[in-house]
């Protein structure tokens, strides 16, 4: 099974490979945070196909994932 993966951000910037879409195999049933263990990424929020999801997420063929750090301030 395929997805596309892209990375936003500061996370980007220690993996410029995926600036860009990339395709990644995935096994059936594998989730958001079996993906980002995979990739090496460390914790993040995630988006696959417009939406926000949680790392329990279960990834379809075609899904497109976004990684990107989560959003501070003060």
């Amino acid at each position: 099974m395929k997805v596309r993966v892209k990375l936003l951000g500061i996370i980007s910037f220690s993996y410029p490979a995926f600036r860009e879409f990339r395709t990644i195999d995935v096994r059936q049933g594998d989730t958001i945070r079996d993906l980002r263990q995979r990739l090496g990424l460390p914790e993040a929020c995630s988006s696959v196909n417009g939406k926000l999801v949680g790392e329990d997420y279960e990834l379809k063929s075609d899904d497109e994932v976004l990684f990107f750090s989560p959003a501070s301030g003060g």
